[in-house]
């Protein structure tokens, strides 16, 4: 599977035809481009009218971990399954559930999330697993489905973890060769995935029922809202140009220049 690049988006082609914004590295760049790019125009703004401008530090913390981190889940079987249309593939779990599982369980990811205050990082878990609007789901947070292969061993996930090394400037250990395979066999080899997402849901739970201040609700939906939002501007923008960055660059300055996000604007935007 490693001669197919590891994927975003669906396309039509063969392995040497991937477009650049259907690649995951890609798209994780155009994504944090335009988090940025959003933060710097309207993230100030946002939060002064929700009356916490204090915490606009911590807001673009929480848009450029999510940029490059929010959909390294779907570096799995199921999902490279599923857009290269190999066959009618049932994922055992959703990428926005694998991404924070390997933010918690891969080493790397893990060491990536450690400085960071335990508030934010559950913030992050709440921006990444509500970026779709999908979380928990009706049908249910696992599949019984065999195996999930995680693809952490691939060598676009280890540019992954090397171009956030670069835009961080941190030290992040490369991807273990040893892949992380959920299963939905309690008594199997691999790591049980209806427990670890039992654990997690319950995790966030706790949390929750611990104190949740006003503030920081407030500071979920504006970090939600502007995740979602860039999300959906570097996927449109992306397949109408290779240099993706350059164009959402372009088109957010010019037509969120000077002005609060309002609904028109994410009408736009969507």
């Amino acid at each position: 599977m490693n001669s197919f690049p590891l994927l975003a988006k669906g396309f039509r082609g063969t392995a040497d035809q991937v477009p650049p914004y259907a690649k995951l590295i890609k798209h994780s760049e155009a994504v944090v481009e335009a988090s940025m790019q959003l933060f710097e125009l309207v993230g100030y703004r946002t939060l002064q009218q929700m009356g916490i401008e204090h915490r606009w530090e911590d807001l673009r913390t929480i848009l450029w971990y999510f940029g490059w981190v929010h959909d390294c889940g779907k570096a799995n079987d199921h999902f490279s399954e599923m857009l290269q249309g190999l066959c009618q593939v049932k994922q055992m779990m959703r990428h926005e559930v694998v991404s924070v599982l390997l933010l918690q369980l891969h080493p790397g990811l893990a060491v990536l999330l450690k400085p960071l205050p335990s508030e934010i990082q559950y913030i992050l878990y709440c921006v990444v697993l509500g970026h779709h609007r999908k979380f928990p789901f009706c049908n249910g947070n696992c599949q019984e489905v065999g195996e999930m292969k995680t693809l952490i061993s691939h060598p676009d996930f280890a540019d992954l973890v090397e171009r956030i090394n670069k835009d961080g400037q941190a030290s992040l250990p490369q991807p273990t060769k040893t892949i992380i395979t959920f299963t939905m066999d309690k008594s199997g080899s691999g790591v049980y995935a209806y427990q670890e997402v039992k654990r997690m849901t319950h995790d966030l739970s706790e949390w929750v029922r611990g104190g949740v201040s006003e503030e920081t609700k407030r500071l979920i939906a504006a970090a939600k809202a502007l995740a979602i939002a860039a999300d959906v501007a570097a996927s449109a923008l992306a397949k109408e140009s290779d240099e993706a960055t350059e164009a959402i660059r372009l088109y957010l300055k010019q037509h969120l220049s000077g002005i609060g996000l309002t609904a028109a604007d994410m009408d736009e935007l969507v």
